[in-house]
């Protein structure tokens, strides 16, 4: 079977032990049914075996697809993550022994409008990768026995989709131009108007639901406390300038990261959006997410923008970040022209 996959797709490599923070971390691993009887069923040494029996448990809503849940330690950890950073299960028993999302992490099959191979913004290699990534970020076909999946009007999608990730690496344009470009030709109507205010307000609203998050609350606090007061709109000014001069490839790397994280999201036809509209709102509170919370936490202290970066794809595509944060841009009365426009054009 042919895909299409991303440039780096072949030459990715796993980091192992040598990510800030481990894969597993900050999201729920989930088995399918027949994988969760071979790994209770399995021939394994004795440490294994207790690892395996802590950790698996059946999910609260159980799917032959989604039926158990790899468990954490009382530190939030896999119970089969060790203390050099590998896996205790694929150190003892081998690759083929791993559930099949730990061994394709952060590789994925990803459906709907063609047959695709993608990689998660979630892992810190990728997001390393892309930043190092000057050029726009080009794709490929590759050859893998893994199972597609269908979607009627396929070719009609994919076509779609590639004109949107063509209008997005526009360089000629900023990215909030890009994004507003991307809405108009989806049908999703844009004001084109700047109000910074307006959207500190949406984002404030979306990440208060998050600061439990175990990968990015901590972000998510730290964006909170700095743009809290009167002058949160003069505050971030400062910090956005400050992270464009600390990163002066920073245009390049967010358009390759928006990039990846569509083409893995399927945009503009998610699985878990019900129309073209709701993608666009999504993504540009994707984006605007990323930037709020990362020029917060790089101005509150010397961290690094890579793990921050993964941490925050963590939330963003592991979880129910996108469902969430509609509804709460919706309820709160965001989800207007105006309200699109001053969120995609926190994205400089």
């Amino acid at each position: 079977m042919r895909y299409i996959v991303p440039e780096y797709y072949a030459d990715f490599r796993c980091k192992c032990g040598k990510c800030r923070a481990s894969c597993c971390e900050g999201w729920s691993v989930t088995v399918s049914m027949n994988e969760y009887f071979r790994l209770l069923g399995m021939d394994c040494p004795p440490e294994i075996r207790r690892r395996l029996d802590a950790a698996l448990h059946i999910s609260p809503s159980p799917s032959p697809e989604h039926y158990a849940e790899i468990g954490k330690d009382w530190t939030g950890r896999c119970y089969m993550h060790r203390g050099d950073g590998l896996c205790a299960l694929q150190a003892e028993c081998g690759e083929d022994a791993l559930p099949e999302i730990c061994r394709m992490y952060p590789r994925s099959v990803r459906g709907g409008n063609a047959s695709k191979m993608s990689c998660a913004n979630s892992c810190e290699a990728v997001v390393k990768t892309l930043a190092r990534t000057t050029g726009p970020l080009a794709f490929s076909v590759a050859d893998s026995d893994a199972a597609p999946e269908t979607e009627e009007d396929a070719r009609i999608k994919a076509d779609v989709q590639k004109e949107c990730i063509l209008l997005m690496q526009d360089r000629r344009l900023p990215i909030y131009a890009r994004l507003e470009n991307i809405a108009r030709r989806l049908g999703a109507e844009v004001s084109g108007r700047d109000n910074v205010g307006l959207a500190l307000d949406a984002l404030r609203t979306v990440a208060g639901c998050f600061t439990d998050s175990a990968s990015a609350g901590e972000l998510c606090e730290c964006a909170l406390r700095r743009y809290a007061g009167a002058d949160a709109a003069e505050v971030f000014a400062r910090d956005d300038e400050a992270l464009t001069r600390r990163y002066p490839a920073n245009s390049a790397a967010a358009e390759n990261l928006i990039v990846n994280h569509m083409f893995y999201t399927d945009f503009p036809y998610s699985d878990i959006r019900e129309s073209e509209q709701e993608d666009v709102v999504s993504l540009a509170a994707v984006c605007a997410f990323l930037r709020w919370a990362l020029a917060a936490r790089l101005a509150s202290e010397d961290c690094d923008a890579i793990g921050a970066t993964a941490s925050l794809f963590r939330l963003i595509e592991h979880s129910d970040f996108d469902r969430n944060a509609l509804v709460l841009l919706g309820r709160g009365g965001y989800i207007t022209p105006d309200g699109i426009s001053a969120l995609m054009r926190l994205c400089r």
